[in-house]
């Protein structure tokens, strides 16, 4: 059986009034037999309107491997 250590973070700011957003998420694991694994992901947003919203998003995955997992 693999052991596993998870880590996650969210960070979030609003802005002008309310209407704009930016999220920062980053998670993290480990496994007992040499795999770890990271993720960021970054998120910001903006409605001009009730009805329209502009949203961009970037996401960073990485696995390293030690030993065959």
């Amino acid at each position: 059986m693999k052991a596993a250590s998870n880590s996650e973070f969210l960070a979030r700011r609003f802005f002008a009034d309310g209407r704009g957003f930016a999220n920062v998420e980053t998670g993290g694991c480990a496994l007992s037999r040499g795999c770890e694994g990271g993720r960021v992901d970054v998120s910001v947003g903006y409605r001009q309107s009730e009805s329209w919203l502009a949203m961009g998003q970037v996401s960073w995955i990485r696995r390293w491997r030690a030993t065959i997992c």
